[in-house]
C-alpha cells in the first residue's frame, strides 16, 4: 500500500512538471503574433561603429570576434552570430528563400515594409533549437531552449533593427 502512495505522488509530480514547460505549439503561436512586433521596435542608440556599418551592442555583451562580414557576441554564456552580406539592399529576400528551400524550421515568418524586407526562422535541433532573424543582406543567429526563445528573439530584434549602414 505504501509503494501504490509513493508511486502516485511520483506520477502526480511527473505530471505536474510536465504541465509546467511551454509547449512549441505555443511559442510558434506567441512567436508568430508579434512578428511585426520584433521588426517595429524601437532601436536603442549606436553604441559600436564598424567599417560597413554601426550597431547597438547591449551593455552585458561582448564582441569575441569580428571580420568585415561579420560579428560573434557573447552575451551572459549566449552566443550570437550577426551576417552581414552589403551587396543585399534592405529589401532583399535572398536569406529568405534560402530558408524557404529548407524543411526543418518549425516557424517561418515574413515582414515587409517600404524599406525593408525580414524574416523570422524557429528550427529545431537536437538538444535545443535556433532562431535567427534577418532584415535584407543581414541575419543574426544564436541557439536556445524552447523557454528562453522569445526573450532570445526580443534581444536580437533590438540589435538587428539598430544597424545602421556606412
Amino acid at each position: 500500500m505504501k509503494r501504490f502512495y509513493i508511486m502516485m505522488i511520483l506520477l502526480a509530480v511527473v505530471i505536474g512538471l510536465s504541465a509546467c514547460g511551454v509547449s512549441e505549439e505555443e511559442v510558434v503561436d506567441s512567436i508568430t503574433e508579434k512578428t511585426d512586433e520584433y521588426f517595429d521596435v524601437d532601436s536603442p542608440a549606436v553604441t559600436h561603429e564598424f567599417a560597413l556599418f554601426d550597431i547597438y551592442i547591449p551593455e552585458t555583451a561582448e564582441i569575441t570576434e569580428e571580420a568585415e562580414n561579420y560579428l560573434v557576441i557573447e552575451d551572459q554564456n549566449q552566443t550570437y552570430i550577426l551576417f552581414s552580406n552589403n551587396l543585399e539592399d534592405p529589401m532583399s529576400d535572398s536569406f529568405y528563400s534560402q530558408a524557404e528551400t529548407m524543411d526543418h524550421h518549425l516557424l517561418l515568418e515574413s515582414y515587409e515594409d517600404d524599406e525593408r524586407f525580414g524574416y523570422l526562422q524557429l528550427s529545431e535541433l537536437e538538444d535545443d533549437y535556433e532562431i535567427q532573424i534577418g532584415i535584407g543582406g543581414i541575419r543574426m543567429t544564436t541557439h536556445s531552449s524552447l523557454d528562453d526563445a522569445e526573450q532570445q528573439l526580443e534581444k536580437m530584434s533590438q540589435i538587428i533593427n539598430s544597424i545602421e549602414f556606412n
